[in-house]
């Protein structure tokens, strides 16, 4: 399976949300502020790894990466951005 998407359109999966709010806020029911920093946090994350229009194989991304992938997902593609 390949993940096509805008970098700015990718959705974490909720467990992902709600794991990333307890190891960076120590919030277990994140609000808006808090689930937009998770997302934002992993984007920029993600960006540093894989350039747009680049497909990156996912099992080749370091672990604490590989988790904001849907389970089956091998690889990756983020679009450049529309105008």
């Amino acid at each position: 399976m390949l993940t096509r998407t805008p970098v700015s359109e990718y959705l974490l999966k909720e467990e992902t949300v709600l794991a990333l709010s307890m190891e960076f806020f120590s919030d277990p029911e994140p609000c808006a502020i808090h689930r937009g920093a998770v997302h934002r946090r992993a984007m920029m994350e993600l960006m540093e790894l894989i350039s747009p229009g680049t497909s990156v194989c996912i099992s080749s991304l370091l672990p604490s990466a590989q988790r904001y992938f849907p389970d089956g997902a091998a690889f990756v593609r983020f679009e450049e951005e529309a105008e």
